[in-house]
């Protein structure tokens, strides 16, 4: 023990500062990394970024989909605009069918001339 007592007075009084500074720094970081692990351990980091990662995949889906439909409604909307122009032509070449029934009719009915009275 007496050697150690030797080996202490031999170290200068600088280096058993910081020693002694590295002592306490090492005090401190721990007190520190107790009262991180108790302020994150209620937080559960962990799974809070598994949920925020399993949400962000929720909304990407979501994404597809909305864009999905949007598509869907665009092509349905342009088949439906078809669908209506076919319809109005099909309407407007019967009223031409049936206008040209009614002149054909007009030119096929019998002309009566008035002029001499018919004889009996």
């Amino acid at each position: 023990m007496e050697s150690n007592k030797n080996d202490n007075s031999s170290i200068p009084p600088s280096f058993t500062q910081l020693m002694e500074y590295q002592v306490s720094l090492h005090v401190m970081l721990d007190q520190e990394n107790s009262r991180f692990n108790e302020f994150t351990k209620p937080l559960e980091i962990d799974t809070l970024i598994t949920r925020a990662s399993h949400y962000l995949s929720k909304l990407n889906n979501v994404k597809k989909d909305m864009e999905m439909l949007s598509e869907k409604a665009e092509r349905i909307r342009k088949r439906g605009l078809k669908l209506q122009e076919m319809v109005q032509k099909q309407i407007l070449e019967k009223e031409m069918r049936k206008d040209e029934q009614l002149q054909r009719e007009k030119q096929l009915a019998p002309v009566v001339l008035k002029g001499s009275p018919p004889k009996k």
